[in-house]
């Protein structure tokens, strides 16, 4: 009888456990986030061969569709909005830029944001040319005397405060002044709460650290969009329990955060990532907006025919096409190469082109050296067209980058892509890896390559680090953008690659997990000696050494690879150790089968 009764009250508490669980589930409630960033005024989908994605009427179908599936969604836009800059692959001059950026405005209007930060970026045409649009809803709240220092958000279930913080870039722009982010944040986060705000979002146009400070400085805020430069993989991430994100360039997908809550706390969290590609059609208000072009490329592709974008920048402006028949080309080739990409190349340049008659050449035939002497070639593949190509329709479109020569027009390496190192000798099972220590250097590029040598000992695997001598003081160096703390972390890596060259690896995948952190703290375990590589660290003679090969190739980015100091690729993604390996022992790709003087037409 009494084991019975046990069953009872066991089978009673489990019920009341699942009832229990039932509940939490049943008050647990969703609030969408949607956001972009690094849009540059993009207004139509990218040129690219390969994911043509992106631009603004594509963007509000989409948006509206969301909409449609929830209302308790929120729409905000990470700064960056506006167009011109390095960063901006469109950008003409002044008149253009300014122009393309009023559309944009305009379709950011139709769209109905929640709320715009306004970044440095903001600020490129001056502080009255953003004040003429005050009715979209900006923010910044460090900007003294700024229109809006936040906006709140009523769901009816719960209140979302959205803050925005502007870098300082912005002070030689002609705001006034920025208070301190850290101690103006946290009155902001309390002004919020005792508004009932029960979901706090900052959007931040600092850098990481900078992000990392705050979280660690002021409590309150659950999720951070960081929309700052970036051209990676978009991941979730925390920083001490606060939910951080990054954003798209050129705002070609959508970030949807999905947060899950129940008794005002977030219980469950989920990022999607949106391609805005063709299968989304573009909505009609927006569309109508839109000149059919700005510039050239902006023009649908015609196999064939070459694209003119006639009343540039004018609501008139219309696509026309010309047939300009066909073109010529003289491509110079190593005999064996795997990280050359001539078909791709030749591909992208047929889908401009149309028909175009190919001529190969190997890099140690006579016509060939002579070509590389003139133009003074250290890389390959090279593709060049005839003299006679500036009488084509293509050539206006084409001429700016275009060098000339004797016999050829040299196409610019810069666009055609190269990756073989002409005068290189081959020292094979070598690898150089070029990095500098910014947001390129993540843990998962280093636990890869420490994975990487453990596998294949018998790579000989190479460091190399992204700064240059200082010229003003002789035996120092800088490293990219004069960034001091960069510099002391690449000084750090050099010492103790130098001295302890089997732990290099291990200490980066420590050291890039913690940059905020004190570097010491990762040399526990590492049997690494302190005082010893803060000593070399501050004299900066191991640099020499790790810099030598970034300053002869003029190597300015990385990751940067070079596989059997001949072929040489960059990534902007981290990919997988498979992929890795791929690129590195990937089938040396002959190319004796082609013969000299061959033509090859394609279409």
């Amino acid at each position: 009888m009494r084991k019975y009764t046990e069953k009872i009250i066991l089978l009673v508490l489990l019920a009341g456990l699942f009832l229990s669980n039932t509940e939490a589930s049943a008050l647990a409630k969703e609030v969408k986030i949607a956001f972009t960033g690094q849009a540059y005024s993009m207004l139509y989908p990218c040129s690219c061969p390969h994911e043509p994605d992106g631009g603004v009427a594509r963007r509000e179908a989409l948006f509206k569709k969301l909409r449609a599936d929830s209302q308790d969604i929120i729409f905000v836009e990470t700064g960056s909005s506006f167009a011109s800059g390095p960063q901006d692959q469109y950008a003409k001059d002044q008149e253009t830029d300014s122009r393309r950026t009023e559309i944009y405005l305009s379709a950011l209007g139709l769209m109905g944001y929640d709320a715009l930060l306004a970044g440095n970026q903001e600020y490129v045409f001056g502080q009255e040319f953003l004040e003429r649009y005050r009715d979209l809803p900006f923010i910044s709240s460090n900007i003294e005397g700024f229109s809006r220092a936040y906006v709140m958000k009523d769901l009816g279930w719960i209140k979302v405060g959205i803050l925005g913080l502007t870098d300082n870039l912005t002070l030689p722009k002609g705001v006034s002044a920025l208070a301190p982010s850290s101690v103006l944040l946290a009155q902001r986060v309390a002004e919020l709460k005792k508004r009932g705000a029960g979901l706090v979002v900052l959007l931040s146009n600092l850098d990481l650290q900078a992000d990392q400070n705050i979280v660690k400085n002021v409590r309150g805020i659950d999720v951070i969009i960081n929309g700052t430069p970036s051209f990676g993989t978009v991941n979730m991430s925390e920083i001490q329990g606060v939910i951080h994100l990054t954003t798209w360039w050129e705002a070609r997908r959508v970030g949807v955060l999905t947060l899950e809550i129940s008794r005002g706390a977030i219980v469950g969290k989920n990022l999607e990532s949106i391609r805005l590609s063709s299968d989304i059609p573009g909505d009609e208000a927006v569309s109508r907006i839109l000149p059919q072009c700005f510039v050239d490329g902006d023009c649908k592709k015609m196999p064939g025919l070459l694209a003119r974008c006639e009343n540039a920048t004018k609501q008139e402006a219309r696509c026309v096409y010309i047939n300009p028949g066909k073109v010529s080309l003289t491509v110079i080739i190593p005999r064996i190469c795997r990280t050359c990409r001539v078909e791709e190349v030749l591909k992208s340049m047929q889908s401009g082109f149309g028909e175009m008659s190919v001529r190969y050449l190997f890099e140690d035939e006579s016509q060939a050296q002579a070509i590389i002497k003139e133009f003074g070639l250290t890389m390959l593949p090279a593709y060049l067209f005839p003299v006679d190509f500036e009488k084509s329709e293509y050539f206006t479109h084409f001429k700016s980058i275009l060098k000339k020569g004797s016999e050829f027009y040299l196409a610019n390496s810069e666009k055609t892509g190269v990756s073989y190192l002409l005068r290189n000798i081959r020292a094979t099972k070598r690898l150089d890896v070029v990095f500098g220590f910014d947001k390129a250097a993540s843990p998962e590029l280093f636990k890869m390559l420490k994975v990487f040598c453990e596998k294949h000992k018998d790579i000989d695997v190479r460091i190399h680090l992204l700064a240059i001598p200082d010229k003003d003081k002789k035996g120092n160096f800088l490293a990219r953008g004069a960034d001091a703390s960069e510099l002391e972390e690449l000084n750090r890596i050099a010492c103790i690659d130098s001295a302890y060259p089997g732990k290099t690896f291990d200490y980066l995948v420590c050291r890039s997990q913690s940059k905020v952190g004190r570097w010491d703290e990762c040399l526990p375990g590492l049997k690494i000696d302190r005082s010893k590589i803060k000593n070399c660290a501050v004299s900066q003679k191991a640099m020499a050494k790790y810099t030598k090969l970034t300053q002869e190739l003029k190597i300015a980015s990385g990751p940067t690879f070079i596989i059997d100091n001949k072929e040489i690729f960059s990534i902007i993604n981290i990919p997988s150790l498979e992929e890795f390996e791929s690129f590195v022992f990937g089938k040396e790709k002959s190319n004796n089968g082609i013969k000299r003087g061959r033509d090859e037409k394609t279409k």
